[in-house]
């Protein structure tokens, strides 16, 4: 091909300008054939700056570009007359924007990919309105939906239907309070008419015919008793108006500037900036022309598809697959052969391989099932099982070609079971380790000196280790159980055997791990990085030229910013904050980050071949759950992210500065080398490089480091005027300031954190429980502390106000005490949901500090008697007479006069969560706590509520209700540890009231109950208060009978009676 003209090379890279145009002399405006047209600024021979394109059809777009795409602030219109105004990012309407239709409709919020997702408002053409979330462009979250005519919905939404806890007011003034599923009532509700008749029930699924199923009971109000003395029936009023109750519809664009994408391909054309004009494509249909980077680029897309009405989010298909640009700035990418040595016959590991995969096969194949609630035997260093492989086999082992040599598994049980949580199946296990292809061996990427294996399948690395790893390994193996336990989506390897072979009576053991292998993927890893965050030899000592796609870079040599989309960045931070104070704690250190780079534009070495296609179509369907594209995308695998390209002004700093040049890659990432604790070596080095380097810059580090999440100033004050300001609504209440404490790990606005999350608490039904139209109600402190508590209205949840001094406990164990509620879902102590603090205008106005905590009795069954339990004796009874004790007084240990008889499996639970809760509060110094149970007597003959006798009946030995165990799925299913639960109570008597012993003697009579119960108060530490209180008593009393005592006495103290009043129940119901 001839030069063009003016002697330019046509492949060479015309240089970067942001004038009128990309040669001078060249106007800033230029025509297509077509007859669309573009005015603004370039970049080379793209648009990139600020400019103006009109497409032939009347759509325009005018606003910011960058490398050919519309990207920043811009308006798009179409010929309908509609427009959105707003951020554009790669030609999709993509951040905050306004659409306005051509019918009326109005958008403000949050976009993605051409989609309403996020916080956002809608205002229909018909006069309907909704504001709150969306998610692909339907409501889907927390919202309020007003009807032109005056009904009104505020609650959950799922995919456009309402879906979840919420209330449907109408017009006429009729309300419904409850559950939904798809736009029908669901579970539980109260339906009211508008003159206060009421009906409390139950709503099911549809009968035939459409109708709503229901049971519940109707109270007529005294006015609708007289003038209809029948009972009405809300499926009258549902199947009347509830049809009328649905959503609005959205207007359909044909066209959408995601559509317009320009896409831009490396290819030679003879000549620069000059169109030449269309060609017959050999179907009828003509070409839509694009510019390239080197000129034109004609993109064979027809008539046809100009004509097709695309709803909204539809993108172009990838025109040709273009070149990831900047990957020259590190090294060429070309395709490598297989990394590692397969070991074949003759290989100096050969003997080695074979008896790993012999080992491997007998310890997989001889395994039963796995079991989740482990023993704690099961973690012990010792629990290791030798088998001897004789070449002529044995009972055991089968006969092998290999020599004489020994086999040791570590801890199988709880193996197995990592397994299992990792959805990995034995068999496909065992073939892929121990099939008929070999083992490949790797070179060691590290300095550990150990060696690497790979399946054939690529999908399991062995790796053998130092006794040390071993035993750091075994020392952390229950919290490293807990905590993959507990997240799934977890950074930290997986690890799926530790074996050990000894081949000969000479030979050296060989100690070995089985783990995931994080670039096991359909994609090319081009580049892979071990990042630390430090900066003291973390370079390769490559040069670029011997770099390839097995070559592992090291932090200063990484030069990208990896931008994920906005759920998949927030999910990565709190896996990544869980995943390092768990090595925190264990003190592991010298870890890294392991990131696997497929860029997915690249080319092989001939030019020809893409590695991977682009995803682009983003409709409806796709941006939700396409399982072809989207079923393997999770946290750290198959990650779609773009990396943005960063220069260093300094060889010495970690981050180099962005650029603002963007390539689309898919990442793989774990955190690995989790086998290294703080020991005196790394303290050693660490002293010796503080001498000569920077500490922040060190690889090893010390670990008592604190997550800001956690941090007691983490604390934001919000101003709420009367008159409302940019960020509050305005409202008729007195001018007040608000704070929240930790609002990344506790609250934050209507989104599910941490540990609401952790407590299975919806986002909707939370916000009615606490913030809906019926007032909370006000207790009377059941304590000493002068707290004052509140009820919301369904008794969900209780709030207290705290003391400053119960604040700062709270905070300085929080920490601990969100790691201790994140590993143990079953945990008996209070469940925190918020902690906040008011303070009303005025200078003398003193500041309210209150915890938002889940109310233990929130139950369909009456609660008749409530203890509260310490296991001390000291003023532990009520100062109340018999006959005015009712069901809302809290009795204490002395009153207690029953032992509760768990089943067996409850029993051995409960011991297990006592055990480790009462560890956990002893721990944080925590004393002075309680079990508070709450008893509801399931028959009515049991005469409590009026102090009378308890008349046993010999025909209540074993309760129709509990006799040979309950199996109503709906029942079993609301039982869980401390609610809900049905079990017999068996009766007590002391024979003396100075009896030294808190527990009676059981009488063999029998109550069949249901119980509640909870660890509350735990915000006592043993403070220098309580010191001389227990110094103080202990002159006076029994110091064994006060509650005053170090938090070590008090744990045993505590669990020693809970255990006598909870008892194992001796006989099979």
């Amino acid at each position: 091909m001839p030069p063009p003209a003016g002697g330019d090379d046509p492949d060479a890279d015309a240089a970067p300008s942001c004038s009128g145009s990309a040669d001078e002399g060249e106007p800033p405006e230029r025509a297509l054939p077509n007859g669309d047209l573009y005015t603004g600024q370039w970049r080379g021979a793209v648009p990139h700056g600020a400019g103006k394109y009109l497409w032939a059809d009347g759509c325009m777009y005018e606003g910011e570009w960058r490398r050919g795409k519309a990207t920043g602030r811009g308006r798009f219109s179409w010929p309908s007359g509609a427009t959105y105004e707003g951020e554009f990012l790669d030609g999709f309407m993509h951040g905050a924007g306004t659409y306005v239709g051509a019918a009326g409709d109005t958008y403000r919020g949050a976009w993605a990919k051409n989609l309403e997702h996020g916080a956002g408002e809608k205002r229909y053409a018909n006069g309907d309105r909704y504001d709150g979330e969306w998610r692909a462009g339907l409501p889907d979250g927390c919202g309020r939906y007003a009807w032109r005519e005056g009904t009104e919905y505020a609650g959950g939404w799922r995919a456009g239907l309402i879906h979840g806890r919420g209330a449907l007011v109408w017009a006429n003034g009729n309300r419904y309070d409850g559950g939904w599923e798809g736009g029908r009532p669901r579970g539980q509700g109260t339906f009211r008419w508008a003159d206060g008749s009421l009906y409390v029930g139950f709503w099911g699924r549809e009968a035939p015919g459409g109708a709503v199923h229901q049971k519940g009971v109707y109270y007529p109000s005294p006015a609708a008793a007289d003038s209809s003395p029948r009972a009405r029936d809300p499926r009258e009023v549902f199947a009347r108006e509830l049809p009328e109750c649905v959503r609005s519809g959205t207007e359909a664009q044909s066209a959408l500037t995601s559509l317009r994408s320009l896409k831009w391909l490396m290819r030679s054309v003879s000549g620069r900036g000059s169109s030449s004009s269309g060609r017959s494509n050999g179907s009828g249909g003509s070409l839509v022309h694009f510019w390239g980077s080197d000129g034109e680029v004609k993109c064979d897309l027809g008539d046809d598809w100009r004509r097709r009405s695309v709803r909204e989010g539809r993108g172009l298909p990838p025109l040709s697959p273009a070149p990831a640009p900047h990957l020259a700035n590190i090294a060429p990418l070309r395709v490598s052969k297989r990394q590692g040595v397969t070991i074949a016959k003759g290989h100096k590991n050969y003997e080695l391989m074979l008896n790993l995969q012999l080992g491997i096969r007998h310890a997989v194949g001889k395994q039963g099932q796995a079991i989740l609630d482990l023993k704690s035997s099961a973690f012990d260093p010792k629990e290791k099982v030798w088998t001897k492989f004789p070449p002529e086999g044995s009972k055991y082992t089968p006969p092998h070609n290999s020599c004489d040599f020994k086999w040791k598994d570590y801890c199988p049980k709880v193996f197995r079971t990592l397994r299992k949580l990792f959805k990995v199946d034995p068999a496909d296990y065992m073939l892929s380790l121990c099939g008929d292809d070999a083992l490949r061996e790797l070179s060691s990427p590290g300095k550990s000196g150990s060696f690497f294996y790979l399946t054939n399948d690529d999908r399991y690395m062995i790796k053998t280790m130092k006794k040390a790893e071993v035993k750091m390994l075994l020392k952390m193996l229950p919290a490293y159980y807990n905590h993959v336990r507990a997240f799934e989506d977890t950074l930290v390897t997986k690890f799926f055997g530790l074996h050990c072979v000894k081949p000969g009576a000479h030979q050296k053991k060989v100690r070995f791990v089985i783990m995931g292998n994080l670039f096991c993927s359909d994609h090319t890893i081009h580049r892979r990085f071990d990042l630390k965050g430090s900066s003291l030899g973390r370079i390769t000592d490559k040069p670029p030229a011997e770099i390839d796609e097995y070559t592992t870079l090291k932090d200063l040599d990484l030069n990208f910013i990896f931008r994920l989309q906005k759920q998949w960045y927030q999910e990565f931070q709190r896996q990544v904050d869980k995943d390092c104070e768990f090595l925190e704690q264990e003190k592991i250190m010298d870890y890294s980050l392991l990131v696997g780079v497929h860029f997915r534009g690249a080319i092989d070495m001939d030019g020809e071949k893409p590695a991977t296609p682009r995803l682009s179509r983003w409709d409806r369907e796709h941006f939700r759950s396409d399982p072809n594209r989207w079923s393997k995308i999770k946290l750290g695998a198959n990650m779609l992210s773009r990396a943005e390209l960063t220069t260093r002004k300094n060889d010495s700093d970690v981050f180099g500065e962005p650029t603002g040049e963007y390539c689309d890659v898919i990442l793989y990432f774990g955190i690995i080398d989790i086998l290294q604790d703080y020991d005196i070596g790394k303290r050693l080095e660490h002293a010796y490089k503080s001498f000569q380097h920077a500490v922040g810059k060190q690889g090893p580090i010390t670990l008592d480091l604190k997550s800001s999440a956690f941090d007691p100033k983490e604390k934001v004050w919000t101003r709420f005027p009367p008159e409302g300001s940019k960020y509050t609504p305005p409202h008729s209440s007195c001018d007040f300031k608000w704070k929240d404490y930790c609002p990344q790990l506790i609250c934050s606005g209507l989104n599910l954190r941490t540990l609401r999350k952790l407590f299975k608490v919806d986002a909707a039904d939370y916000m009615l429980s606490l913030c809906g139209d019926q007032a909370l109600r006000e207790l009377s402190s059941p304590g000493k502390s002068g707290s004052f508590f509140y009820l919301t209205s369904n008794d969900q949840y209780m709030i207290k106000t705290m003391k400053k001094s119960e604040v700062k406990i709270f905070l300085k164990m929080l920490r601990a005490y969100y790691n201790h509620v994140r590993a143990f879902e079953n945990t008996l102590v209070t469940k925190f949901f918020g902690l906040h603090c008011v303070k009303l205008a005025g200078a003398n106005q003193k500041k309210v500090r209150f915890v938002i905590m889940g109310n233990l009795f929130c139950s369909d069954y009456s609660i008749h008697r409530r203890f509260d339990l310490k296991g001390s004796s000291l003023g532990r009874t009520t100062d109340k007479p018999q006959t005015e004790i009712d069901e809302y007084t809290t009795l204490k240990d002395l009153d207690l006069n029953f032992i509760f008889r768990l089943q067996k499996h409850w029993y051995q639970e409960f011991q297990r969560q006592v055990d480790r809760d009462c560890e956990f509060l002893e721990q944080e110094n925590i004393m002075d706590y309680s079990l508070l149970v709450g008893v509801h007597f399931r028959d009515t003959r049991d005469r409590l509520l009026t102090g009378g006798s308890f008349d046993s009946d010999s025909g209540r030995g074993s309760s129709p209700h509990l006799s040979r165990g309950d199996t109503d799925p709906n029942r079993l299913a609301k039982i869980k540890l401390g609610s809900n639960m049905p079990l017999r109570a068996e009766r007590t008597i002391r024979k003396t009231d100075s009896e030294p012993q808190i527990i009676g003697e059981p009488t063999g009579e029998f109550y069949d109950v249901v119980l509640y119960f909870g660890i509350i108060d735990i915000l006592q530490d043993y403070d220098i208060s309580k010191k001389l209180e227990h110094a103080y008593k202990s002159f006076q009393y029994d110091p064994t009978s006060i509650s005053a005592v170090d938090p070590k006495q008090y744990s045993r103290r505590f669990r020693d009676f809970v255990f006598k009043s909870f008892q194992e129940e001796k006989f099979d119901l």
